[in-house]
């Protein structure tokens, strides 16, 4: 199994053969469609790949029944929520410090997500590994210096 990540928000997962390498036939892939772009990833079991990139979180791909891949999740139980901000309207006592008559409007606010990561995720590495090859734990680090520790072994 071979994976693959585009910069145009796609995750491509093609199975290799070796009767399909051997009658050289074209092997198929299976697209899965993205929020953002993955930019690290590996394979933690046969059936399952964990890819990390800009959204800030371990994704989890998990290969179903039927040969596709399907994106189940995320590792980071933050996914898809919204940190609380702390900048918001009246955030310099109703004051307009940098910004001279500018006007912020109601519900303006900066978002960012509720992950352990704060910034995209540029590594990914196996950490534990299971006497049969599965990893079971990862390590995932940012740009800021920030390493986090993920058991996998309940999603394998």
């Amino acid at each position: 199994m071979v994976a693959w990540a585009a910069h145009d928000c796609e995750m491509h997962f093609c199975d290799f053969t070796a009767e399909g390498v051997a009658s050289k036939s074209k092997p198929s892939s299976k697209r899965v469609i993205i929020q953002n772009p993955v930019l690290c990833g590996l394979f933690v079991s046969e059936n399952t790949y964990v890819g990390c990139g800009y959204d800030n979180a371990p994704l989890l791909f998990k290969r179903q029944g039927d040969g596709s891949w399907k994106m189940t999740g995320s590792l980071d139980a933050g996914y898809g929520r919204q940190r609380a901000s702390n900048i918001n309207k009246d955030a310099f006592g109703g004051r307009s410090v940098f910004f001279e008559g500018a006007q912020i409007e109601e519900g303006v606010a900066s978002v960012n997500q509720d992950t352990l990561h704060q910034n995209y995720i540029n590594d990914c590495q196996a950490y534990v590994r299971s006497p049969d090859g599965n990893v079971q734990v990862i390590t995932t680090s940012d740009p800021n210096g920030n390493i986090n520790y993920w058991d996998v072994s309940a999603h394998l």
